[in-house]
């Protein structure tokens, strides 16, 4: 296949996060404290958001990040360290 057959790449180099979601059953108000009815993680950041995007839209994407010691939700076990 030659290059001007080949499907575009987007490569996104950015932030991958960890985002933490406290479901609770009404708006906290100011003083209140309220118990989670629920919890999760989810992976975000911008470049994470971005090629997340770009996938969802048909697009051929690959990601660069850097993931810390903490990043363990994030990284599978297949990747290399």
């Amino acid at each position: 296949m030659s290059n001007a057959q080949r499907e575009p790449l987007c490569l996104v180099r950015g932030s991958i996060n960890i985002d933490e979601f406290f479901h609770v059953p009404t708006m906290v108000r100011p003083g209140e404290t309220l118990s989670s009815t629920h919890f999760e993680r989810r992976a975000c950041g911008k470049g994470a958001n971005q090629a997340s995007a770009v996938a969802k839209a048909g697009g051929h994407v690959k990601l660069i990040g850097a993931v810390g010691e903490d990043g363990g939700v994030v990284r599978p076990t297949s990747w290399s360290s």
